[in-house]
């Protein structure tokens, strides 16, 4: 999941000639028990720590807003019942 939202996310900063310089990624699940008593993954939270080329300033809304328009586009988010979120990106 956080590879395909990362490469949505390098597609929308690119589009505005914006340079990712580097992407980390701690990713969190929520399991939920479902009524036969077996597990499934609820929720999916995307906690991203995303860098810009040293000459660059991007506003933290831009930055939210990339994270929107990622995980939005991003096929497996939008195929999957399971929630996922993105936590406030970290730069």
């Amino acid at each position: 999941m956080t590879d395909a939202v990362k490469l949505g996310y390098d597609i929308e900063s690119k589009q505005r000639t914006i340079d990712v310089g580097g992407w980390e990624d701690t990713t969190e699940g929520v399991l939920s028990p479902l009524p036969e008593g077996r597990f499934w993954v609820s929720e999916v939270i995307l906690k991203p720590r995303v860098k810009f080329a040293s000459f660059q300033e991007v506003k933290p809304s831009a930055i939210a807003h990339f994270h929107e328009l990622a995980l939005r586009d991003c096929f497996i988010a939008q195929s999957v019942k399971t929630k996922v979120t993105v936590d406030q990106p970290k730069i």
